[in-house]
């Protein structure tokens, strides 16, 4: 009580602090009893359990983490240093009190802007709605920060100072960003295939419900669908059409939809389309007290 814990806690490490104080194990007996059997069929092995029980740490003041915690694959963490890496979207120093009059009225040159600009995707692909990289990059907040920047958390929290460039901090960075390019080998990102049109006019067949969409034949049990069920397939069948001959080719016509169905994207950029902002009364009069 009243003291103060300096060192990295990750979320993962609850686990660790749960399993300690209940005196029981955290170690995956399953997991190596698996990797006992992928071992003889020259298979990737199961992690062990990345947990650190965080508690003794606490008491004793010591940090638990000494090794670079692998945050994102654009971020690591070697206490007190933090490399960020690549771009940052939404990359800003906001206040206490968050969103404010200042955001709104800043919101046409210097963003935030809703996450329209990245979401916005077609069948996967997101859509290019013929705006500079510079206004987006403006309105998102996105920070470049190529091969990393470097932090030191303890004496700078809110990341404002870039030690990168200073040759007193020429041996950590290139370690975290080595750490960091290992890291990111072991990255799980499978390739999932790519959206298809397929997938959707099977789902329309069973009632709605996505699932298998190729070999289907005689995969599913039969289906009975109601009447509303046949006609939203009527309308989904109309509009599933039109995306399909109509927008997936033509580029054009996709920016020409978006902005039928969204409106004047100027507006929204301008902050037209938010809620007014209202100075409290009571700013004004405490103002003058003071």
């Amino acid at each position: 009580r009243g003291s103060k814990h300096s060192g990295v806690v990750s979320i993962a490490d609850w686990y660790g602090v749960v399993s300690e104080l209940a005196g029981v194990e955290q170690e995956d007996t399953a997991a190596d009893e698996a990797n006992k059997w992928l071992a003889k069929m020259r298979l990737p092995l199961l992690k062990p359990v990345d947990s650190v029980p965080q508690w003794k740490h606490i008491v004793e003041g010591t940090n638990g983490r000494p090794d670079t915690l692998y945050i994102s694959n654009k971020a690591v963490l070697k206490y007190p240093y933090k490399l960020v890496a690549g771009d940052q979207v939404y990359s800003m120093w906001a206040g206490q009190l968050y969103p404010n009059c200042t955001t709104i009225k800043q919101i046409s040159t210097s963003g935030p802007v809703v996450p329209l600009l990245d979401d916005v995707k077609l069948f996967g692909t997101r859509l290019q709605l013929d705006i500079p990289q510079e206004k987006i990059d403006a309105l998102m907040d996105i920070e470049h920060c190529g091969d990393g920047k470097l932090f030191n958390v303890e004496d700078d929290p809110t990341e404002q100072t870039d030690l990168s460039k200073d040759p007193a901090h020429a041996s950590i960075l290139q370690k975290l960003r080595q750490d960091l390019e290992e890291f990111n080998k072991g990255l799980f990102d499978p390739d999932r295939g790519s959206p298809t049109m397929e997938a959707c006019w099977t789902a329309m067949k069973v009632g709605g419900f996505y699932g298998p969409y190729v070999d289907v034949e005689n995969f599913y049990s039969p289906v009975r669908l109601t009447p509303k069920q046949v006609e939203d397939n009527k309308i989904a069948k109309k509009d599933l059409e039109f995306v399909e001959k109509v927008l997936l080719p033509n580029r054009t016509k996709q920016i020409e939809w978006f902005n039928d169905q969204v409106g004047d994207l100027t507006k929204l950029f301008k902050g037209e389309t938010f809620d007014k902002c209202l100075k409290p009364i009571y700013a004004e009069t405490t103002a003058n007290l003071v």
